[in-house]
């Protein structure tokens, strides 16, 4: 922890292999093993490792899909680690197996925000427009934020809706100045929105909306 506070984040790795290779007992090694699975993705961007060891977690947990990595579910790890990976459809199963077991405890299987904004980013990777819009549009009324309406700008531009893609992009630069964004003290999320990217979005919709006149 020391040496991650201190931005050594390449000893502090070390330091946490060390303790993985010597743990001898279960809680505490599992207990590492989700910090270690955190790491790798949002500090290493070592996403074949972060599946990996979510991958023995749910092991070692006889498949517990509520299990916690340092906070965050660890099937969403897993799944914003496939994504990164361009593996859309395994993502998307990933999600909805985390969706389905909140179901089956009694939970409101779109209450974890980024479980469904990811789920929907993989869904227009893989083309599925209207889908994706529905379940953006869904979010942004319990969460409105810059990324989520960001995301439908860029949708709504490839269905060529520009009129739709300006609105959604203006409540984007909104959220963003009003300070409804990702916020981690630690690391800097997938998919964050910043200003300038707003402003070539707003740039490329002026000359879409040029050539169309």
């Amino acid at each position: 922890y020391s040496y991650k506070k201190a931005g050594e984040h390449e000893k502090a790795m070390k330091m946490l292999n060390l303790a993985l290779k010597t743990d001898s007992d279960s809680s505490t090694h599992l207990k590492n093993l989700d910090y270690a699975a955190w790491n790798y993705l949002y500090f290493y961007r070592d996403y074949d490792n972060t599946i990996k060891t979510v991958n023995k977690i749910l092991e070692l947990t006889q498949n517990d899909l509520s299990i916690s990595c340092h906070g965050e579910s660890c099937l969403l790890l897993k799944g914003q680690a496939l994504y990164r990976l361009e593996k859309y459809e395994e993502a998307i199963g990933i999600f909805n197996s985390y969706q389905q077991n909140e179901i089956e405890l009694g939970f409101d299987p779109q209450a974890n925000f980024y479980v469904v904004f990811y789920k929907a980013i993989c869904m227009s990777q893989l083309n599925q427009l209207d889908a994706a819009i529905s379940r953006f549009l869904d979010l942004i009324k319990k969460h409105p934020s810059a990324e989520v309406s960001y995301q439908l700008a860029q949708l709504y531009y490839k269905k060529s809706d520009f009129e739709s893609s300006k609105t959604q992009l203006l409540e984007a630069e909104k959220a963003l100045a009003e300070g409804f964004t990702f916020k981690e003290p630690y690391f800097e999320r997938f998919d964050k929105v910043f200003n300038y990217q707003i402003e070539d979005m707003k740039r490329k919709l002026d000359s879409s909306s040029n050539f169309e006149q």
